[in-house]
């Protein structure tokens, strides 16, 4: 009888967790790896759903007026997954950086968290397995000039081949061509150019490349859309 007992008690506490809302981020942690200083990050969480009931964002608590987030609604349906974005002003750091956010949702005082680390350098010509130069991108328009493609080299300083992939999201703002393998000690041209949607339009984002040497160095190149007057 006991055991029969524990057993419905176990099937309704179950059934009432799953008829609550309940929220969960997939990929909660993101490491942007070597930035250059002076930067401004972005990265965008993709939270879901997984509950039975509609889940309703209360607050998202980034800990600091530095990183600002940017979500398209306060509500995600069941099944139902959605993107918040997150722009994290690093200028005024150095060395290691980490930031630990909060997303409180349905009255829950248990929140989720997400969290984004990297490592800001002062100077780029440090012994990296892939160097990427320039290493910012930025589209520059004056009254005489302007820029809407940018080339870029990217060199394998190590005598072992390598693979890179981008890990952040790509915006819609340009599009880039980079080599997806590097032999050993060879360098290989690419790209980004400037989608003509944006060109009236200033805007900073941020792109990050990983490296499968045996650290998993990740190298983020900071993006920008300036007018200089």
């Amino acid at each position: 009888m006991k055991k029969l007992l524990l057993i419905i008690f176990v099937m309704a506490f179950s059934a009432n967790i799953n008829a609550d809302a309940y929220l969960v981020a997939p990929a909660n942690q993101f490491d942007f790896g070597l930035t250059p200083t002076n930067s401004i990050l972005y990265h965008g969480f993709w939270l879901k759903s997984i509950g039975t009931d509609t889940v309703v964002i209360d607050e998202i608590k980034t800990g600091c007026s530095c990183a600002i987030t940017n979500k398209e609604s306060d509500r995600i349906a069941p099944g139902d997954s959605m993107l918040i974005d997150i722009e994290w002003n690093v200028t005024k750091y150095r060395d290691a950086i980490f930031r630990s956010i909060r997303i409180f949702y349905n009255g829950n005082p248990d929140p989720i968290r997400v969290s984004m680390k990297g490592q800001i350098q002062q100077s780029f010509d440090i012994l990296v397995p892939v160097s990427i130069k320039p290493y910012r991108f930025e589209f520059g328009h004056t009254t005489r000039k302007d820029i809407d493609s940018i080339p870029f080299i990217m060199t394998n300083t190590y005598s072992i081949d390598y693979k890179i992939k981008i890990i952040s999201d790509v915006s819609d703002k340009y599009t880039i061509k980079y080599p997806k393998s590097i032999k050993a000690n060879e360098s290989v041209n690419g790209y980004i150019k400037l989608n003509k949607d944006y060109k009236d339009d200033p805007f900073q984002t941020a792109i990050t490349f990983s490296i499968n040497d045996k650290n998993k160095t990740n190298i983020t190149i900071p993006i920008r859309r300036k007018f200089y007057r």
